[in-house]
């Protein structure tokens, strides 16, 4: 089955994908069963409210957003429009209840209490109504990146937003913090830029790949793993300065992965759930 969706949270493992399906495990990613949805649309991203270990979104195709209050297991229809053709690829929820969610032709919807009401966000500066992929929280400060390399920054968690500037060509399909300051963005043709100062300034970081990197997590030794096509994976080093690309494997292509609290590392894609080796223990 197509995951394009993983999320994390204790032992509590979530993966999201094709015809409304999530799928949920309660011990580290060992056993599954698949959770009740109340939709078919395909769902692109799954996020966990902010301090609300309970609260997760999950947006996709056909403008659906979806919100569970039990980790997971049971969901409610929060918005659909089987009419829409511009999906949701991005989705954040802050701990004081604020969600954003962004897609495909420069959709942006917002919600200041936890989904129960939407409006359009008012994002600027995309004029040529340009995809939107991907969103990343670090503080105060959430990044979000698109297509054609367009990206937008906010220091007051999204009250306002500005454009910024990317020192790579073509589009970033995702982005990652780490630590206090720090963002990882990356996408079309293995590209990967950095920043550790609050995304003042950004670095091109030569990741080994020529193919698309779509999905990233940060790993418990403060490693930056990444994956997309072709069975891509990289590797990006604790100090964020240097990159190198795993020997390529045979299970399609990932579009996200996680570790598990038991240190477990897992891929979604076109094959479903892949476990990757111990990538920890190569570095």
């Amino acid at each position: 089955m197509l995951l394009l969706s993983a999320n994390v949270s204790g032992h509590t493992v979530l993966a999201a994908g094709a015809d409304g399906i999530v799928l949920r495990s309660t011990n580290d990613g060992a056993d599954w069963h698949r959770a009740r949805t109340p939709t078919q649309a395909t769902l692109t991203r799954l996020a966990r409210g902010a301090g609300t270990a309970e609260i997760v979104f999950a947006a996709g195709f056909d403008g659906t957003i979806l919100r569970s209050a039990d980790d997971g297991e049971t969901w409610q229809i929060l918005a659909q429009d089987a009419r829409a053709d511009n999906p949701y690829f991005g989705l954040i929820a802050a701990a004081d209840g604020h969600v954003l969610a962004v897609g495909g032709f420069g959709r942006a919807d917002a919600s200041a209490d936890f989904g129960a009401h939407w409006q359009h966000a008012g994002l600027p500066g995309n004029d040529d109504g340009n995809h939107l992929n991907d969103l990343a929280v670090n503080g105060h400060s959430w990044l979000l990146v698109g297509e054609a390399g367009f990206s937008l920054l906010s220091h007051d968690e999204g009250a306002t937003w500005r454009k910024i500037t990317m020192p790579v060509p073509g589009s970033l399909f995702g982005a990652v913090a780490r630590n206090p300051g720090e963002f990882v963005a990356f996408g079309l043709r293995g590209h990967v830029v950095v920043s550790t100062d609050d995304a003042a300034s950004w670095q091109v970081v030569e990741s080994g790949l020529t193919s698309e990197l779509l999905g990233a997590t940060v790993l418990r030794n403060d490693t930056i793993l990444l994956v997309g096509t072709r069975g891509g994976v990289v590797v990006l080093d604790p100090a964020l300065q240097h990159a190198h690309a795993m020997p390529a494997a045979e299970h399609g292509s990932y579009a996200d992965v996680v570790q598990t609290a038991s240190g477990r590392i897992l891929a979604v894609g076109d094959a479903g759930m892949t476990e990757l080796t111990d990538l920890e223990a190569q570095q």
